[in-house]
């Protein structure tokens, strides 16, 4: 297990189980991996300024947030945060348990979401949240271990391969939007697709979306309906966390993208 670079669980339970179980280490290889008193939050440092070093040249600049290594990049009205979180239970000179986080937010959502937002505080801009490896396909929460600098190459080459392309393919607003009325994207879901669409091309293109995405899906449309009817007689209707279906009918009544649908009241 030690040997392998990168760790892909189908869940975040399982993800979190290894995330918390210490590795069972041998003497032999303890010694084999001996650092001549190099403590593994340094060697955590070191692998984190390699990183930023690589990340550098694509604009990507190091921060502390709250003592934490933050890499950010700022594209246009985007926002990239990459975060790299140290493991509770590394092996000096073995296992550097290592997770890669991306964190996107985008300036043109805070216009969208003031029609509907609950809260009398500024609307978020956050898009996407989540374990890096879920950018890739298929996609899985990773778990590196970055105890080697061979190790940490191969963290380099797999952040060229796939989180930079995700996020190129994201700041372009065609190939983000046939992603969308395709196959989808993992981190984005249904309100914040919707939202997307309405930030780049409008209400004529996000009534088409919640129309043949998102309604088209089987056995959506008579929910959708039921809950758009409650939602239309509700004073300032807002967002309820983690209640999708009401979420898309809470910006559909927001900005009228039912066209001439006619629902039940």
């Amino acid at each position: 297990m030690l040997a392998v670079v990168q760790r892909r669980f189908r869940s975040l339970r399982e993800w979190e189980a290894a995330w918390m179980t210490p590795a069972r280490v041998s003497p032999l290889l303890r010694d084999l991996g001996a650092t001549d008193g190099v403590r593994s939050d340094e060697a955590f440092h070191s692998a984190v300024h390699y990183l930023a070093g690589f990340l550098r040249r694509e604009g990507f600049e190091l921060f502390r947030n709250g003592g934490l290594p933050l890499l950010e990049r700022r594209e246009g009205s985007w926002i990239e945060e990459v975060l790299i979180r140290l493991g509770p239970h590394p092996v000096e000179g073995a296992y550097l348990p290592t997770t890669v986080h991306l964190h996107l937010s985008h300036a043109g959502f805070r216009e969208v979401r003031e029609r509907y937002w609950p809260s009398l505080s500024r609307p978020p801009i956050i898009v996407l949240s989540g374990n890096a490896g879920l950018v890739q396909s298929p996609a899985t929460f990773d778990l590196w271990n970055l105890a080697t600098t061979s190790m940490l190459d191969e963290l380099a080459a797999w952040m060229d391969h796939e989180l930079l392309e995700f996020l190129s393919d994201l700041e372009s607003p065609s190939i983000t939007r046939r992603k969308l009325f395709g196959d989808g994207i993992t981190l984005i879901d249904a309100p914040t697709a919707l939202e997307y669409i309405l930030v780049e091309f409008g209400r004529a293109e996000a009534t088409r979306y919640l129309e043949e995405v998102v309604l088209a899906r089987e056995g959506v449309f008579d929910g959708f309906q039921e809950v758009f009817s409650a939602v239309a007689k509700t004073k300032a209707p807002g967002f309820v966390a983690g209640q999708h279906l009401r979420n898309v009918a809470v910006i559909a009544h927001a900005y009228d993208l039912v066209g001439r649908r006619r629902f039940r009241n």
